[in-house]
């Protein structure tokens, strides 16, 4: 079974090669010949560059894709928060006298004090 396949690779090797050193028509010059190879060469050429623009065309066409899905995400996304260094400091609670808490009157409440801890009466 291998052989026969080795076989038949090996012929269209052989093959392949001697039909690349027949010259391209019944009684063509050795002048001729390396023209018709240098025109071939000239077609896979141009085939090469054809598909380079080819590639190069399909590379722009999916790096605007990729643009235009890079703003549609970035247009999706909930809005910024700001930077904590931009933001205001809280708003400082004015200053009232005494605290904020009601006016004692002097002495007011001294006299009991004084009262209660002093010698009994």
């Amino acid at each position: 079974m291998i052989r026969p396949l080795l076989l038949a690779v090996g012929l269209s090797l052989a093959a392949g090669a001697a039909q690349a050193q027949v010259a391209p028509w019944p009684g063509a010059s050795e002048f001729d010949r390396h023209r018709h190879d240098a025109d071939r060469n000239l077609q896979a050429m141009a085939d090469q560059r054809r598909q380079a623009d080819l590639r190069q065309a399909e590379a722009a066409r999916s790096h605007a894709d990729a643009r235009g899905a890079a703003a549609r995400i970035e247009a999706g996304r909930a809005p910024a928060l700001p930077y904590p260094g931009a933001r205001q400091p809280a708003p400082v609670a004015p200053v009232r006298p005494n605290g904020g808490f009601p006016a004692s009157t002097p002495g007011g409440d001294v006299g009991q004090i004084d009262a209660w801890l002093g010698p009994p009466r």
